[in-house]
């Protein structure tokens, strides 16, 4: 999962509009990760999306998630 989620942040980083894109693993269980991506606006958001990277990663990283929950925060 984290090979997958490396190729994932690499190539989201040098999008136009992503601010941030940050992978963090729990120190007290391999079983939880954590992703934080900033992006200018909606429609970087969008875009990135549509990016190859993600359209082929993205449902890897569901198929090897036990779980997946997205929260999305504006400001």
């Amino acid at each position: 999962m984290l090979e997958v989620l490396n190729v994932l942040a690499t190539n989201s980083r040098i999008e136009a509009g992503c601010l941030a894109y940050d992978v963090y693993e729990n120190v007290s269980t391999e079983e939880k990760l954590f992703i934080f991506e900033t992006w200018e606006n909606e429609e970087f958001l969008k875009m990135h999306q549509q990016t190859s990277h993600y359209v082929s990663k993205s449902p890897q990283l569901r198929k090897l998630a036990l779980d997946v929950k997205v929260e999305k925060f504006s400001y």
